[in-house]
């Protein structure tokens, strides 16, 4: 019912499944997930779309990028996905840190032509109310950062993997933040 298969970005393999036949459906999954777990969601929409699911850089069977990537990133690799397999116009089906690269792509003229219909699950990118903690956390965080940040880049990615191993640290990220490695952080 769905195979695996590769699609090549730059100096990348990108692992993906395709599922079922219809119109296409590219459907991204959360950060620290993977295709597994949108796969069931794939295979019941097997008999109205086709669905790429896609395992998003350092997440399931793909490895992990040279460097950290941003939004834009990311955005770039689903715009030459969705070209390169000539895929034509398409829908999305996204969940958290897929929602936010779909917000990025969405607002570039290739999202203006070639995405249709979007469903975002659980939302990243989009503001929320949050608890007190969350604050205290995020501007914790970044004050330990700040002064690492003036170092010269060695220096820099040193100091800053040093801090990442400290408990302190990691008592301000979440269980998903905490089982990544450097690089996906």
């Amino acid at each position: 019912m769905s195979n695996s298969l590769q699609f090549s970005y730059g100096n990348q393999n990108i692992s993906y499944a395709k599922v079922g036949t219809g119109v296409p459906l590219v459907i991204l999954h959360g950060w620290g997930s993977s295709k597994r777990v949108m796969l069931p969601i794939a295979k019941q929409l097997s008999h109205l779309r086709t669905s790429y699911i896609i395992d998003l850089p350092g997440f399931g069977d793909s490895a992990e990028p040279s460097r950290g990537w941003n939004i834009d990133d990311y955005a770039d690799l689903i715009e030459s996905f969705i070209s390169e397999l000539k895929l034509g116009e398409v829908d999305l089906l996204v969940h958290s840190f897929g929602g936010r690269i779909t917000l990025k792509l969405c607002s570039r003229e290739f999202g203006k032509q070639q995405i249709n219909k979007v469903l975002i699950t659980g939302g990243a990118g989009m503001k929320r109310k949050r608890a007190a903690s969350y604050y205290y956390k995020k501007y914790t965080a970044k004050l330990l950062k700040a002064p690492l940040m003036l170092l010269p880049p060695k220096l820099k990615e040193t100091a800053l993997s040093s801090l990442r191993n400290t408990a302190l640290w990691k008592s301000l990220g979440t269980s998903v933040y905490s089982q990544l490695s450097g690089i996906m952080r």
